[in-house]
């Protein structure tokens, strides 16, 4: 069971071909900067979780979709909603079978991504990525820990742990046009929004923040994958373990 600084998760942009000038991924915004749609990306969660865990992360990403095979929220659609998951390698990765065997375990169908791809609504499939070559960018502080559409409002605890992970730098202020508003005082970050180190995300259609508290259940190698932002997000948050 992890502490609340303990956790490592964090919503993002993964899967597209380009950042910036300035290396940043931004969520849309009225001057149309570094937009994460634009430059190809995906909405994800990336997270640290053991390599022996992958199977047991896989499964429990895959059990998330709709008995149809479909995202929960079928009503956004692009390819910013795209299935994606991504880790250290890809498909070359040593226990990307896991990953394999559990998404035919639910009738979907793993496709190998080239950036900037196309939704994946109607096709029951995911791409995977190599996270090494296509890498995770955070999302603004603004959306870490947010509630999400589909359930009631999480409460101000879960949001306000967005406070604490800026003050102890699990997150960082992204130089983005909607932190620049929040945060007059933020301090770009070093270099490029993107993670120096790879990272496992994943995502699933239903937005930045679902994912990105239930990818806690786990620690240590990065991994992202593409969930519903804020309702995955709290899920970890509340889980921690499986």
């Amino acid at each position: 069971m992890r502490d609340d600084k303990d956790l490592t998760s964090r919503t993002g942009y993964a899967g597209g071909k380009l950042a910036d000038s300035e290396g940043k991924v931004c969520y849309h915004n009225e001057g149309s900067i570094a937009d994460y749609g634009e430059l190809g990306h995906g909405e994800v969660v990336g997270m640290r979780i053991p390599e022996f865990s992958i199977g047991q992360f896989a499964q429990a990403y895959f059990n998330i979709f709709a008995a149809n095979g479909e995202r929960v929220d079928p009503g956004d659609k692009g390819p910013e909603y795209r299935s994606i998951v991504g880790l250290p390698g890809g498909t070359s990765h040593a226990l990307y079978s896991e990953v394999e065997r559990a998404a035919q375990s639910m009738g979907m169908v793993l496709i190998v991504g080239n950036g900037n791809d196309p939704d994946t609504y109607g096709t029951k499939s995911v791409f995977v990525y190599n996270s090494i070559k296509f890498p995770f960018y955070q999302a603004e502080v603004f959306n870490q820990y947010h509630d999400d559409f589909q359930s009631p409002p999480y409460g101000k605890v879960y949001n306000d742990l967005r406070i604490q992970a800026l003050e102890d730098r699990i997150i960082e202020a992204t130089g983005c046009p909607d932190d620049t508003k929040i945060i007059p005082s933020y301090k770009k970050m070093s270099s490029s929004t993107s993670t120096p180190t790879p990272f496992f995300y994943a995502g699933l259609g239903l937005g930045l923040f679902f994912f990105h508290l239930w990818c806690e259940l786990y620690h240590n190698s990065e991994i992202w994958c593409y969930c519903i932002f804020f309702m995955l997000q709290k899920k970890i948050c509340k889980s921690r373990s499986i």
